[in-house]
């Protein structure tokens, strides 16, 4: 049995001690308090599990299972991933299974913050102690409540943990996005618009200086990008541009700014001749 940490210093503090269960090298029993919490390592990546039901009694749910919507909801949002879900034993003959998710810490602290119950943060801040007894199989104490600083920074830095799991999602989001466009071999909406659309535009400008139709003058330099390209028809929106066809298109983009910035310099040149010519005739 494994030794106990030295009882906490303020009375108010719960003590934790970890021991292990007999005749199971990677099972545990924390004991926090009154309240006891079973933890596995059997799972594949032997980290340390917690069950929803007993994470559930600790946050002190209604009902035990009351948990287990909050954390199909994150696994559904997103926010949630890798929980180890296992079947459970019917509780009556013929009944049907059920499904119980065993949590690491990672899962557990997210949970906790969402739960919204009176005990989310005091099982927060102890749930961190609670695993790190499991990993380096010794107990520790609690964190003193009567710190407030502490508390606060903490309860500053779990506010912030929703955020920081939208911001993976909408990054992985963003990553099947750009992996999608290079399965299917075409260039996207963002290279489109640096590669293609933004060059073109310059072009234009100098192309079109002092033309009554600029309009007409991107829509003739597109039409012949395509042409070069055959790049025609329907689906032919740029983001579709296949990838293998991007360098022709750079090329014949380039050639066509130097020609049209050298253009410009030389009506430029002209006009400032064709200004002094009337005094030099004088």
């Amino acid at each position: 049995m494994m030794e106990t940490n030295m009882p906490p210093t303020d009375s108010n503090c719960n003590s934790i001690h970890v021991e292990p269960v007999p005749g199971h090298a990677d099972r545990w029993l924390a004991h926090v308090g009154p309240v006891t919490l079973p933890l596995s390592a059997e799972s594949a990546d032997h980290k340390p599990r917690t069950r929803d039901v007993d994470l559930a009694t600790w946050l002190e749910f209604g009902r035990s299972r009351d948990i287990r919507p909050l954390i199909k909801r994150m696994i559904s949002e997103g926010k949630l991933r890798g929980v180890e879900v296992c079947d459970t034993v019917p509780q009556t003959v013929g009944g049907r299974p059920g499904r119980e998710f065993w949590l690491t810490r990672e899962q557990a602290l997210l949970v906790a913050t969402q739960s919204g119950t009176a005990k989310a943060w005091e099982v927060t801040e102890a749930m961190v102690q609670v695993f790190d007894a499991v990993l380096e199989r010794r107990a520790v104490p609690a964190p003193a409540p009567t710190d407030h600083a502490l508390s606060a920074a903490v309860a500053q830095a779990l506010a912030l943990v929703p955020q920081l799991v939208a911001q993976v999602t909408a990054l992985r989001s963003e990553v099947s996005t750009l992996r999608g466009e290079l399965a299917t071999g075409v260039i996207g909406e963002e290279v489109a618009e640096t590669e293609v659309l933004r060059p073109l535009r310059r072009v234009v400008a100098l192309a079109a200086q002092g033309h009554k139709k600029p309009r007409g003058v991107r829509r003739h330099l597109e039409n012949r990008l395509r042409a070069i390209l055959g790049h025609v028809g329907r689906g032919s929106r740029w983001s579709m541009l296949p990838r293998r066809l991007l360098d022709v298109a750079q090329r014949q983009l380039t050639m066509w700014l130097d020609d049209a910035v050298h253009a410009r310099a030389n009506a430029e040149r002209a006009a400032q001749i064709d200004m002094f010519a009337p005094r030099l005739n004088n």
